[in-house]
């Protein structure tokens, strides 16, 4: 086992000692500061990154997901279009000086996300889009 990065820096130095407690679980200044929401940040992003990790961003392109079997690409716009729909609620009940940095951190990358899936989808779509999986 490495050393105990966390240790190593004090708390509040440039952040890093708060978010190393926050990744080891432990209940650090970002939980007091937002409450229940730092809950509600983890799972959107755990689930954003779930869902980017189907495929490297550099693969992606209008024919990655099929139209025709198994509602594949119905189901992956859904997701994101849900997980945008997601942070945007959360987005607009944080605290007016935490929403910013939620926009940049998640709520955009999300919305990106499934801006692209749709475009990508719908310009499968238009083309014909009789794709194999």
């Amino acid at each position: 086992m490495g050393p105990d990065l966390g240790a190593a820096v004090p708390a509040g130095v440039g952040g890093q000692g708060l978010w190393a407690g926050d990744e080891r679980g432990g209940r650090g200044h970002y939980d007091a500061v937002l409450g229940e929401s730092v809950w509600i940040f983890r799972r959107i992003s755990a689930d954003r990154q779930r869902y980017a990790s189907r495929s490297k961003p550099e693969l992606l392109n209008s024919t990655i997901w099929s139209l025709t079997n198994y509602d594949e690409a119905d189901r992956v716009q859904e997701e994101w279009d849900a997980l945008a729909k997601r942070a945007k609620k959360v987005h607009d009940r944080l605290p007016k000086d935490t929403r910013a940095a939620f926009f940049q951190q998640v709520y955009m990358l999300c919305e990106m996300q499934a801006n692209i899936q749709r475009l990508y989808i719908a310009g499968e779509s238009a083309r014909g889009g009789h794709l194999a999986t």
